[in-house]
């Protein structure tokens, strides 16, 4: 009901109540006098005025709680992102520090006053962060930033929070859209904050270089400075060290908590571990020191050049580690797990499939997991994130609890276990099902091969767990390119494939497989000639190793002729369809010797080869070819299986180029209608309706085909991002479109799009770009002679005729 409505509706009610009451006082009680009648009336309208005024106003409330800011995120109110830790026991207020920060305008750059972690640099911006969203501030993001690889993910996830990008959009190109939003949108009550930053140049780029929003970097590193506005951290002084050993252990003798402090330098961190002793031992501090000052220093950390921490800090750490594993089973184990993961966090829901092999026949339940982080977390070895489903570990601890577990000849066996776990935890089916879970894995996957590629350990175990870590990060290569993330999945796989002919060698399956991996990768960025290369190697290996009809090499054949096809008609070079016809055409006499007609591979051969007789207008080669292989599918594998349904969109493209219009539109609407009864991927219908909307240009049916690749342009923006192929691609087909609609000018701006995507994606110089170039140029042309032939015209017909 209007706004309007309702407060005519309580101004009425509020007048009859008036003038009911005293209509009332005077029939009923002849004899009142005016003035008390009057008194009644104006009571009953008091009465009966609020509830009127809160109803009327209902519709404005509400609209005012509608209008409350969202700023991305599907709807939230608050955007919060990232690991942010809780607030740990007895945490000790740096006002000045915090007030400090408040001042800084834009970025401040929070490093230690004496050089190393521990001095409490991330419970600071923690601290700020929590503040901000008790506030009520609407972006709040926690970005762990110890490589390029994690920031680039943390601005991955802000993107994604707030609706910038979903779904299987490149990672890169989502964390440009974050920073571009915190540079153009976000107000001044927007956060990030960029954790353990230990290079300038791994996050200059991504700080904003306009706006609004806040920034706080915490590092170690001096090069960070120029970034912002320096803010220094120190100790605790020893009225905050003695303040909290207090608040943590309950003891009031504060000389001796002042001797246990000065002995670990005042050290924020060395001092939470102390404390948690001190307290679940019932000990005094006095004893503690004594056991601090015994433990002999060989049974410790060897300390490193310039290494920034007392002797007593990893004392503490040690002492608090003994203290909790002597009381639970687990706890060392854990801290050995989690020492050699991510320090951005680990998923709780990832600890829960730990399996400890000291006790296999006693499996390791949730709650015995969950009860040992509490008491890690009491003992302040690790901390939890803000909403409970994470765990982290400060990166000290993890180094002092691998250090132990080097000197003990674990650290083997750490790895291992770590590597299964990953390996256990996996999905199955499509990635994009199970994305962030996805994410989760890989990230831990690069951390944990960051740890086992340092050499510290060997023998066995090691040697199986590298294995097991290798296949990981093949793992994580095909993973990224499944999810679309092209710009990450290359960066994987070059990595993995330099370290796979490192260790393996460069003849070994093992390495093959990483290569295709990284060969996916190459030809999904349209970087063709680069895919073509390495796909040609894998070839070549496997015809000397494992032989020409081994179905292996027979699918390798196909992708690498595939690659030709591709590069062909992104690259507009008939050169290369004639070599895909080549290749493919000895890829189909192969299979079907080696495997017979009606098998898959054979059926998928000569569904390609028709289509690459389509792409260099072989439609009287591509019609037979493709009717034979529909014909075979469905006798082998039925009407709705996958190929099946590829097979048909090959033939429907065949009959279009061969000017059968009609048939070919019937066909693939068959094909997605099929597609849609059986749930494939959304990509997959979405490859088919593109396909059907060129059918449609053919057929003349323009307006059709222009509605549909827009709406297509729009998802695939949505879901893999502007700059990825596949938009290119159906952009491209948009522009063909108008221009076959005589729309010149709409045709122009849509390739000019395509134009600066090829060219940031792929470089100016790449000939796709220059393909994409030469078209752009003539459609220019086009557009300037219909604009001189407009002019010429009106010049020749008088006005007004």
């Amino acid at each position: 009901m209007a706004g309007s409505v309702r407060w005519g509706i309580a101004a009425l009610g509020v007048v009859t109540a008036f003038f009911v009451t005293w209509w009332l006082c005077r029939l009923l009680v002849p004899g009142l006098g005016l003035d008390v009648a009057l008194s009644l009336a104006g009571l009953a309208t008091a009465v009966v005025s609020l509830p009127a005024s809160v109803w009327a106003g209902k519709d404005r409330l509400d609209r005012g709680s509608e209008r409350q800011p969202v700023h991305g995120g599907k709807g939230s109110r608050a955007v919060i992102v990232g690991e942010i830790p809780q607030e740990p026991p007895a945490f000790q207020r740096r006002p000045a520090l915090e007030e400090q920060l408040a001042a800084t305008e834009r970025v401040a750059v929070v490093t230690a006053l004496t050089g190393g972690p521990g001095m409490g640099k991330t419970q600071l911006a923690a601290a700020v962060a929590r503040g901000c969203i008790s506030a009520g501030w609407t972006v709040v993001a926690w970005i762990v930033a110890e490589n390029a690889g994690m920031v680039m993910a943390g601005m991955d996830q802000l993107a994604r929070a707030l609706g910038l990008a979903v779904g299987q959009d490149d990672s890169e190109a989502a964390a440009r859209k974050a920073r571009n939003w915190l540079e153009s949108q976000a107000s001044a009550r927007t956060l990030v904050v960029l954790d353990n930053v230990l290079d300038a140049e791994t996050v200059r780029r991504w700080i904003p270089a306009v706006g609004q929003t806040r920034v706080i970097i915490t590092s170690t590193s001096r090069s960070c400075d120029d970034l912002g506005t320096p803010v220094r951290v120190d100790t605790f002084t020893p009225a905050q060290s003695t303040a909290f050993l207090r608040q943590r252990t309950g003891l009031t003798d504060d000389t001796d908590a002042r001797a246990l402090a000065e002995d670990l330098d005042f050290l924020p961190l060395a001092l939470a571990q102390v404390a948690a002793v001190v307290r679940s031992q019932h000990l005094s501090y006095a004893t503690v020191l004594g056991r601090i000052r015994a433990v002999p220093l060989d049974r410790l950390l060897t300390r490193l050049s310039g290494d920034p921490y007392p002797r007593g800090a990893a004392e503490a750490v040690m002492l608090a580690l003994r203290s909790v594993a002597e009381a639970d089973r687990l706890a060392w184990p854990l801290v050995g797990l989690i020492a050699i993961l991510s320090p951005a966090g680990i998923s709780r829901d990832l600890l829960h499939h730990y399996a400890d092999p000291d006790h296999g026949s006693d499996p390791v339940t949730a709650v015995e997991i969950d009860m040992s982080t509490g008491r890690l977390a009491d003992a302040s070895l690790l901390t939890f994130t803000l909403d409970g489903t994470a765990v982290l570990m400060h990166r000290f601890t993890q180094r002092v609890a691998r250090d132990r577990a080097q000197r003990e000849g674990t650290l083997a066996g750490f790895v291992l276990i770590a590597a299964r776990l990953i390996a256990n935890c996996r999905p199955t089916g499509e990635p994009a099902a199970h994305r962030e879970l996805c994410l989760q894995l890989i990230m831990q996957t690069d951390a944990l091969w960051a740890h086992a590629e340092s050499g510290a350990t060997d023998g066995t175990a090691m040697t199986d767990a590298m294995r097991l870590i290798l296949e990981l990060r093949r793992w994580s290569t095909t993973t990224l390119w499944a999810l679309g993330n092209g710009s990450a999945a290359i960066a994987h796989g070059l990595s993995a494939v330099a370290d796979h002919g490192r260790l393996l060698g460069a003849d070994c399956e093992e390495t093959m497989q990483a290569s295709y991996g990284l060969a996916l990768a190459y030809g999904q960025d349209c970087r063709h000639d680069e895919a073509i290369a390495l796909n040609q190697q894998i070839v070549n290996w496997h015809i000397a190793n494992v032989g020409t009809e081994s179905p292996t090499t027979l699918n390798f054949q196909n992708t690498l002729a595939n690659n030709y096809l591709e590069s062909g008609i992104d690259f507009g070079e008939p050169a290369r369809l004639e070599t895909a016809i080549s290749l493919h055409t000895g890829n189909l006499e192969q299979c079907s010797r080696a495997f017979g007609p009606d098998d898959d591979h054979t059926i998928r051969s000569g569904m390609n080869l028709a289509r690459a007789y389509v792409a260099a207008g072989r439609a009287g080669d591509a019609v037979p070819l493709a009717e034979e292989m529909l014909n075979r599918a469905q006798h082998a594998f039925g009407p709705s299986h996958l190929l099946t349904l590829t097979t048909m969109y090959a033939l429907a493209m065949a009959y279009a180029e061969y000017g059968q219009a009609a048939e070919a539109l019937a066909l693939i609407g068959q094909a997605i209608a099929s597609a849609e009864s059986i749930g494939a991927a959304q990509t997959n219908i979405w490859f088919y309706q593109q396909h059907q909307a060129k059918i449609l240009v053919k057929a003349g049916q323009l307006d059709k085909a222009i509605a549909q690749l827009k709406e297509l342009a729009s998802e695939y923006s949505g879901l893999l991002g502007d700059d990825s192929a596949a938009a290119r691609r159906v952009l491209e087909d948009l522009a063909n479109a108008y221009e076959k609609a005589g729309r010149i000018p709409d045709a122009i701006t849509t390739l000019e799009k395509v134009m600066k995507t090829c060219s940031l994606a792929l470089g100016p110089d790449s000939p796709m770009t220059q393909r994409i170039a030469a078209q752009l140029a003539k459609l220019r042309s086009q557009g300037s002679r219909k604009l001189s032939l407009a002019g010429s015209w009106n010049k020749r017909v008088p006005h007004g005729r």
